[in-house]
């Protein structure tokens, strides 16, 4: 067997365990599925509306505040998916009195986002999938 071959033989088996965004892009369907009860995205605007059918934390809703930014990223409305702490808030309608550590705290610390730069906060779509079941879970 060929050098070549054989690497391209060891990557293809070695891909299930790789952290690459084209991984993620493969189960694009299914997170959808799992996210379409909580939000839809406008097209126009590139606004996500939570549902208020369940009555969701803040926590929650700023996860699923920052999926659907980057569902609407991958859509092409917006360029970066990341929101710092007063877009969170404006985007939620969140009390200007009402602090958002804590929950960005908690979400960090579970490594459902990731902090990026100074103030600015994303999605972890490799753990994404993990963290939808759970809401389904609990939102039955």
């Amino acid at each position: 067997m060929k050098e070549k071959e054989l690497l391209d033989k060891k990557r293809e088996i070695l891909k299930k365990l790789t952290l690459d965004e084209n991984i993620i892009l493969e189960n694009l369907e299914k997170f959808v599925n799992l996210s379409i009860k909580f939000f839809k995205f406008d097209v126009n605007a590139g606004e996500i509306v939570i549902t208020t059918n369940y009555q969701l934390s803040y926590e929650e809703k700023i996860y699923l505040l920052l999926v659907g930014k980057y569902f609407v990223n991958q859509y092409g409305i917006i360029e970066n998916y990341n929101s710092n702490r007063q877009q969170i808030k404006e985007e939620l309608e969140i009390p200007e009195n009402t602090g958002i550590s804590n929950q960005l705290k908690n979400l960090l610390e579970e490594k459902a986002i990731k902090k990026i730069g100074k103030d600015d906060y994303i999605v972890n779509i490799f753990i994404m999938e993990k963290k939808l079941i759970e809401l389904n879970q609990k939102y039955k």
